[in-house]
């Protein structure tokens, strides 16, 4: 390897140029974005579409079955979620990974726009790629909230559009600020008519209509005269103001004005849109931060700007803008955690280099390949466009123990060459080069296991990258400092080289080894033993499986479900100061758990929202079970749902399973899942149970039913009934109306009406001039019906969630439910009606077999790239052996942690299971290279077996050592964030040290056997080339 030879002779510029890229990492690491986690995008479409004022079962099918039969067959549909509720149409569509986006989403706008009969007052669909927003990651939330000196009559939205927006959405880093809840609806321009004052003026709905109708610009288009070119515009428009002036018909030679008959306003509709934060009024205003910016950088930055705000032009309006959730407090402890277990890591992992090696400089020369490598591969996270978080931080720490590996090993063979006589300049080349190979197809098949990780389509797999990502290039550094840094240093540092002072354990140890596989029947019962053993083991071991890990937020969700027809006034009067007083006491610094704040919203008619931060974010337990067990336990006529939310929530991943009630009747789907929950709550009485949507009817509703032949007979037409039904009830939308400033819908209402007999009272007349009262029509009637309509892949759908009790994982729960609860319950409905999973338990399921796949594709990776580099299959195969040693060690090491702390096997935990194919097999490797080596030298296979043995066994055991104390941080110590790699670094750490135990007792028993048969002597020809 002459180019080691040129580095050792001009070490001083290898030194200058170490010093240059430890800089530049430096730099990097502190110019990297700081994120909690990496960013994720979601393969989704949303289809959002706004009817004023229809009813459910009107949204869902004029709007929603329209669009969801056009896009029915669309390429690369994975899933599609649905609801309608009182004038809203929601669609979300999930893809694969395998379909281009862009040309999708091109897709849906050309079929949405082939919806035909749409309802001429709907509005346009709005069509979001990446999910609601744009897919944007909502960053924080602040809230803008009024006081005793906020005018009454202020326009909140003017300040939100014209104040805060500007100024927030000004900020390096944040995409776009929007409010979320507590603005209500849009503002409209309503013209409220007097029916009686109508029928005496002899006056028809579409009088008002026409006038107003025709009171807007309309273009004429243009004409040619002469050589000029004029735009012809029919200039109508009056403003909000004149709109009272306008002529609606005529009496004699009297006009009669709009004003006659009708008022003009501006107000908002009595929405269910109610948002207070600590008892005072107050907007929710959601941040969403943009690709790859720093979360903490930002947050920073809106903290100030909205002190700015505070001190100047809100405090003259009587409004502070109010930072509830401080996420950055989350995201630092996190990241300041896994940075202190990096440095408990390389504090463990130097321990057992001095143990093994019991001189200073030696262990230096060592220690130094930690910071170097972890410092240049911050530069490959810059280049590679990843940011710092608490994944790739985490591959960071596990890498802490792994970049050790080969400079032990070059260092090792440097030793054995200054021993046997060579000076530090020969040592250093020769030894490196007696080694190097190895090294590098040991480095090839860690980093190689990596790539199943980088193909995994789910998107909540997808954070893991960054984990692969880091691991695999802090591996590919440590290999480079090992074959440079390493063999420099020890020429300048390794002097004086004393005696192991364990070579007399490490002969005892081999003799031991080889006296226990010295006799085919020993080598055999070793093979079955742990080979079948392991294999037979791995099942029984073998948690059982989740999703994700349960990492929540140091905050506390209450969900509220309200009587059926809840008035937005009743709960705002009388709901909302209810919590108020059993909660504000809590706002206190002495009382039972201490809040900074809490938030309650409502905003639809069946459901509020509660939110409280304690104080001390390590009281965040007891304060749900303050709230769960003590505060609402008693709430009237309220079902209440306490939850902490989970941190994996903007992956759309929840720690829950849905089950899905699945048919066309919607009474008979949620008298099945009332059953379930029920069925539910009694044989698992700690686990939450609660609805999509009500189990009874929650919408009251005026049925207008036509007296088709009264009307014949008195000359109505239906569509001059219905005008008159809308006009009556929430108002008949005309058209919208610019200002120059905003936008606001024209809303044509009858003056409120208190009772029923109040509106069969009401005069209606047709076009042949006859007035007769409503109710001679039309019959009312009082029914009841859906708050909201639910579709999953196009069918009506009631979802029950579920939240498994403590220590219960959901592959658990689900096979809970289906033995004791769904199998029945599915027996007694009809054909055609179906209780299918869904959410996390759906996505259990695809993920579980998915990563089986990755796992065999990694293991025949391992397989080709080993024969590959051996040139020998048999080699190969020998090496793939200690798989079921690490697998049964990952999993016995999980259930032992089980015994103390609760880790089911989640993604995370699978992905680690892949990530240690790589790891274990360098040991194998290099043992059987040494056995190899030795038997080209002229030596017995026995004789070979004991010999590389006998030299391997240090550097096996302070590797394997090394690698583990690296990650027992992750393993052991508790913090913000550490059930996310916790499973993980258990999965590792029991492989390795299985593995690492077993195997040297394992493969010398294989190899006496001679089970593949005689390993040629050209198995080594790639790794032995450079040696002499």
């Amino acid at each position: 390897m002459n180019m080691l030879g040129i580095l050792i002779q001009n070490s001083k510029l290898y030194f200058l140029w170490l010093l240059f890229f430890l800089l530049l990492g430096a730099v990097a690491a502190f110019r990297l974005p700081v994120q909690f986690m990496p960013d994720v995008n979601n393969r989704s479409i949303d289809v959002l579409t706004v009817w004023q004022s229809a009813t459910p079962q009107e949204v869902e099918s004029q709007i929603l079955e329209p669009q969801e039969e056009v896009l029915d067959g669309i390429a690369g549909l994975k899933r599609s979620n649905a609801y309608a509720a009182r004038g809203t149409s929601w669609l979300s569509l999930e893809f694969d990974s395998s379909v281009n986006m862009e040309e999708t989403l091109i897709d849906v706008v050309g079929r949405i726009g082939r919806v035909a009969n749409m309802p001429r007052t709907a509005l346009p669909p709005q069509i979001l790629i990446g999910g609601e927003y744009g897919g944007m990651p909502t960053l924080t939330t602040f809230y803008l909230q009024t006081s005793e000196r906020s005018d009454p009559n202020l326009d909140i939205q003017s300040v939100v559009e014209k104040v805060v927006q500007p100024k927030l959405e000004s900020l390096d880093g944040v995409a776009r600020v929007y409010a979320a809840r507590g603005l209500g609806a849009e503002e409209e321009i309503y013209v409220t008519f007097d029916p009686f004052a109508l029928a005496r003026f002899e006056l028809q709905l579409r009088d008002l209509t026409d006038a107003l109708d025709n009171s807007f610009d309309i273009s004429g288009g243009f004409i040619d005269l002469s050589r000029r070119r004029y735009n012809m515009r029919y200039v109508g428009k009056v403003s909000v103001d004149e709109m009272s002036e306008l002529i609606v018909g005529w009496r004699r030679d009297t006009p009669i004005l709009l004003r006659d008959v009708a008022q003009i306003s501006i107000d908002r509709p009595n929405a269910a849109d109610i948002t207070y934060v600590d008892g005072k009024r107050a907007v929710a205003l959601n941040v969403q931060r943009e690709r790859g910016a720093s979360s903490l950088d930002t947050i920073a930055a809106l903290k100030a700007a909205a002190n700015e705000l505070n001190d100047t032009t809100l405090s003259g309006m009587g409004l502070e803008l109010r930072h509830t959730y401080d996420t950055s407090q989350m995201i630092g402890s996190a990241i300041q955690f896994v940075i202190q277990n990096i440095g408990f890591g390389l504090l463990l992992s130097i321990l057992p280099v001095w143990l093994f090696f019991r001189n200073g400089r030696t262990t230096l020369v060592i220690a130094v390949a930690i910071p170097a490598s972890i410092i240049i591969t911050f530069i490959i996270l810059a280049v590679g466009g990843r940011t710092l978080n608490v994944i790739s931080l985490a591959g960071l720490a596990f890498a802490t123990g792994m970049v050790l590996d080969a400079s032990i090993v070059v260092l090792e063979s440097i030793i054995a060459r200054r021993n046997a006589g060579d000076n530090a300049d020969k040592a250093a080349k020769v030894g490196t080069n007696k080694v190097v190979w190895a090294l590098i197809a040991s480095t090839i098949t860690t980093v190689s296991v990596f790539s199943p990780v980088l193909l995994i389509n789910e998107s909540e797999v997808q954070i893991f990258v960054d984990l692969a990502f880091t691991i695999a290039a802090s591996v590919v550094i440590s290999l480079l400092v090992a074959i440079t840094l390493i063999p420099i240093l020890s020429t300048k540092l390794v002097h004086e080289l004393k005696v192991d002072a364990w070579q007399a354990l490490w002969q005892r140890w081999a003799a031991m080894l080889s006296r226990l596989t010295n006799t085919q029947l020993k080598c055999w019962t070793i093979v079955t033993v742990l080979v079948g053993g392991s294999v037979a083991l791995v099942p029984v071991l073998m948690p059982s499986s989740d999703y994700l890990p349960a990492l929540k937020q140091n905050q506390v969700n209450v969900s509220f479900y309200l009587p059926s027809g809840t008035n937005p006034k009743y709960v705002n009067d009388t709901i909302i100061p209810l919590i108020d007083k059993r909660v504000s006491h809590l706002l206190k610094a002495d009382s039972t758990v201490p809040i900074k704040n809490y938030t309650v919203s409502m905003q639809s008619s069946f459901s509020m929202s509660f939110t409280a931060q304690p104080l001390n974010p390590e009281d965040a337990v007891r304060l749900e079970q303050l709230l769960r067990d003590e505060i609402f336990t008693d709430m009237p006529d309220l079902w209440t749902y306490v939850n902490r939310p989970s941190a994996f929530q903007n992956l759309r991943a929840m720690d829950t399973l849905e089950l899905y009630f699945q048919g066309s009747d919607m009474a008979l789907l949620s008298k099945s899942a009332a059953e379930a929950m029920e069925a539910i709550q009694a044989q698992m009485p700690t686990a939450a149970v609660y609805p999509g949507a009500s189990f009874s009817p929650t919408e009251i509703e005026l049925s207008v039913i036509p007296n088709t032949a009264r009307m014949s007979q008195l000359g109505f037409t239906r569509a001059e009934v219905i005008e008159a039904t809308q006009a009556f009830g929430n108002g008949l939308y005309l058209q919208e109306y610019f200002d120059g400033n905003r936008r606001r819908n024209i809303v044509l209402r009858g003056e409120p009406w208190e009772n029923f007999e109040q509106l069969k009272a009401y005069p209606v007349m047709n076009s042949q001039d006859l007035v007769v009262p409503l109710g001679e029509l039309v019959e009312i009637t009082q029914t009841f019906g859906p708050a909201v309509i639910q579709h999953v892949n196009l069918d009506r759908t009631f979802i029950l969630t579920v939240e498994p009790p403590a220590g219960m994982s959901l592959e658990d729960l689900q096979a809970k439910l289906q033995s004791d609860v769904v199998a029945n319950l599915q027996r007694a409905l009809p054909e055609g009606y179906a209780i299918n999973y869904g959410g996390s338990a759906d996505s259990i399921r695809k993920v579980k077999s998915q990563m089986l796949d990755y796992f065999v594709f990694s293991v025949c990776l391992l397989f080709l790239i080993m024969a590959g580099l051996f040139r020998s299959i048999k080699a190969s195969l020998i090496v793939l052996l200690t798989v079921p040693l690490a697998t049964v060690g990952g999993a016995g090491l999980l259930k032992l942690l089980n015994v103390f702390v609760y880790q089911p096997l989640d993604i995370i935990t699978m992905i680690g299971f892949i990530i240690l194919l790589g790891l274990v097999v360098n040991n194998a490797i290099l043992l059987v290279y040494g056995v190899r080596a030795h038997e080209n030298e002229g030596k017995s296979r026995a004789q070979a077996v004991e010999l590389s043995i006998e030299s391997r066994l240090r550097p096996i055991l302070l590797s394997t050592i090394t690698s583990v104390f690296g990650m027992l941080p992750l393993l052991l110590l508790p913090g913000t964030g550490s059930e996310i790699y916790r499973g993980l670094a258990a999965a590792i750490v029991g492989g390795m040290l299985f593995s690492g135990a077993f195997t040297l007792l394992l493969l010398p028993a294989v190899l006496r056997l001679q089970l593949f048969g005689q390993i040629k002597s050209r198995t080594i020809k790639i790794l032995n080339k450079q040696e002499s």
